[in-house]
């Protein structure tokens, strides 16, 4: 159940960055927290997402906590 008091962990300056310049086509995997704004044609699995506004991710997404502003095409499977 969605908590509302729960404290986001978010820290969008600090992510390693997919730039809007960037189209991966692969699957990737990340230790921490990933900010993507380009583009990925694969499964992401990590342990919090940020997709920027103009992001694209063709694939499948693991995390523990992810924050949706562009498009996914795949699901999004809750881990932790």
């Amino acid at each position: 159940m969605f908590n509302k008091s729960a404290p986001i962990r978010f820290h969008p300056s600090e992510a390693p960055t997919i730039g809007e310049d960037l189209a991966i086509t692969g699957d990737v995997t990340s230790k921490g927290e990933l900010r993507i704004d380009g583009r990925v044609q694969g499964n992401v699995h990590c342990l919090s997402l940020i997709l920027g506004e103009n992001s694209e991710i063709k694939g499948d997404v693991k995390a523990e906590e992810v924050l949706i502003r562009g498009r996914l095409i795949g699901s999004v499977r809750a881990v932790g």
